[in-house]
């Protein structure tokens, strides 16, 4: 028995002529080509190679072949009936399955969002070269990742589309912050204009919008002119400096892609070294370009002293204005600012003699102050310490106030020895350069300063017994004078006035600056000691010194 594959052929014998027969052929005869019902499972159908017409399906033999053969037609009509309910059942099962996903392409149309157009500032008068903006306000949520395509429109002017002779330069601004989209374009030709926004995407079509656009030839380009607010040029360094602006009133803003907002050049008075925006000249840059033109203002604080120039800039509006100078002085004296340091001959000095220092005072901006900045009466809090932080002495502070260098001069006598720190402080604030390292040597020796202290505090003393003192050398100002100095020494019996012989005079430096001297007393009765320089001309402290020597036992 023969398979059937009348399936595999385009609506079985169809595309037989003559009702599946070739000329002089029967169904029971035919071997060159087989009725397709039948025998198509031994003979593949390839339509091109016969010149056939097409006919539909189920029109099959005429009534004589029919009454040739009736069980063909038969099982022809029962074969072809079940390959046509075959192929519907095919189609409604693609129908199913394809159903759902135009259904769900609809649903997202219909969840898309929509869109309004507005001229910007409502206003939809323009001249030839202005820039005109339509906002675009979003209705509903636009997440550009849910859809194939992004929003972007087309611009269709009077039946044009995109750039032509109506508009040019046409583009979108569509950013991330859907608040702020913006579709721009510039008109180029004078009339009324209607406009079209369509995107077949998202389903958007806008006709509602027109414009009018008028000549521009008698457009003159603005002209921006600068000067100091009330004529002020010049300034301490801090103050705040203000340039007006003034605007010639035939600037359209819409002309423009850009603000005016111009950059500020500040240059040295030789017209060099220049400096964009906020630098070591200037800070604190900004513009006030508000609504209202006739409030135009650019202010900056200047923080250098010197005489400058002023450049004011901007490119594309063609500005370029050179004519502005200034000049700067010192602010107020900020005293922590200012810088200290020895002047004269170093910081080593010996007690006595008078050291000196200056101050070079600045503002807060680093600038030196001067006498017309600040005036003749400047003070600092001036004191020393030792590098242990124990006090120690500085006589005679004058702060002289400006010298010929243009800082303030002070001058005090070093008073105490050692290792030293010189503070120049202000409310507690160390000037630049304070504490002031600096050294004293102890001065000459000063008998009238020299101090005696004695071993034991009793004044009677067992004849032949030993008596010692410990002398103490020092300058005018108290400090220790290290070496051995040699003192003289005279022991007076009173109402007699003659000096006594001494026994087993001994001298000794103990500890640097400290000397002892020690005798015996070889006659009792009543005496004075007398310590002075060697040419008996100045006595030691707490001279004479009174004593007694007795005999026996005490």
């Amino acid at each position: 028995m023969l398979q059937d594959r009348t399936c595999n052929l385009p609506f079985g014998d169809a595309f037989r002529p003559n009702n599946g027969l070739l000329s002089g052929d029967t169904p029971e005869t035919s071997s060159s080509f087989p009725y397709l019902p039948i025998d198509a499972a031994t003979t593949d159908f390839p339509p091109s190679e016969y010149n056939y017409k097409f006919k539909p399906p189920f029109h099959y033999a005429t009534s004589s072949s029919s009454t040739q053969n009736p069980s063909i037609l038969r099982k022809t009509s029962s074969t072809m009936a079940a390959q046509w309910l075959f192929c519907n059942a095919l189609i409604a099962l693609l129908v199913l399955f394809i159903d759902p996903h135009l259904s769900k392409s609809d649903d997202r149309s219909t969840l898309s969002p929509g869109f309004a157009y507005s001229w910007m500032d409502d206003d939809d008068e323009f001249y030839t070269g202005d820039i005109a903006t339509i906002k675009v306000k979003l209705l509903g949520n636009y997440k550009s990742e849910e859809y194939k395509y992004p929003f972007n429109p087309n611009i269709t002017v009077n039946g044009t589309m995109g750039n032509s002779s109506y508009i040019t330069d046409v583009h979108s601004d569509f950013g991330n912050d859907t608040n702020n989209w913006q579709i721009l374009f510039k008109p180029i030709m004078v009339g009324l204009f209607y406009l079209v926004i369509d995107d077949e995407h998202f389903r958007v079509h806008d006709n509602s919008l027109h414009f009018h656009v008028s000549p521009a030839e008698s457009y003159i380009p603005p002209h921006f002119m600068f000067r100091w607010l009330n004529s002020k040029s010049a300034f301490k360094a801090g103050e705040n400096a203000t340039i007006q602006v003034i605007v010639s009133e035939n600037l359209n803003t819409k002309t423009y892609k850009y603000p005016f907002n111009p950059n500020i050049t500040v240059s040295d008075y030789n017209g060099k070294n220049e400096k964009m925006g906020n630098s070591s000249y200037i800070t604190g840059l900004f513009s006030n370009l508000g609504p209202d033109m006739n409030k135009w203002e650019l202010h900056f604080i200047p923080i250098m002293v010197g005489t400058f120039h002023v450049l004011i800039s901007q490119e594309n509006l063609n500005v370029f204005d050179a004519s502005m100078s200034f000049s700067v002085t010192p602010a107020f004296i900020y005293k922590p600012a200012g810088t200290v340091s020895w002047r004269g001959e170093g910081n080593h000095f010996v007690a006595g003699t008078t050291a000196k220092i200056m101050v070079l005072p600045k503002d807060a901006f680093g600038n030196n102050a001067t006498r017309k900045s600040e005036g003749s009466n400047v003070i600092f809090d001036i004191y020393a310490t030792t590098e242990e932080g124990e006090d120690a002495k500085v006589l005679d502070v004058s702060q002289n106030g400006w010298n010929t260098f243009g800082g303030l001069s002070t001058n005090f006598i070093a008073a105490t020895s050692g290792n030293l720190l010189l503070h120049v402080k202000d409310k507690d604030q160390h000037l630049i350069g304070s504490p002031l390292t600096f050294m004293v040597d102890p001065g000459p020796l000063d008998v009238g300063n020299c101090v005696p202290h004695w071993g034991i505090e009793s004044k009677s003393f067992q004849i032949f017994s030993t008596m010692e003192t410990f002398i103490t050398q020092r300058d005018k100002y108290g400090n220790l004078i290290p070496g051995f100095y040699p003192f003289d020494f005279d022991v007076i019996e009173k109402g007699t006035n003659l000096s006594l012989p001494i026994g087993d005079l001994k001298y000794q430096e103990v500890v640097p600056g400290v000397q002892s001297l020690s005798f015996k007393l070889l006659q009792h009765g009543e005496f004075s000691l007398i310590i002075t320089d060697k040419d008996k001309k100045k006595q030691i402290l707490n001279m004479p010194y009174e004593f007694s020597i007795y005999i026996g036992e005490s």
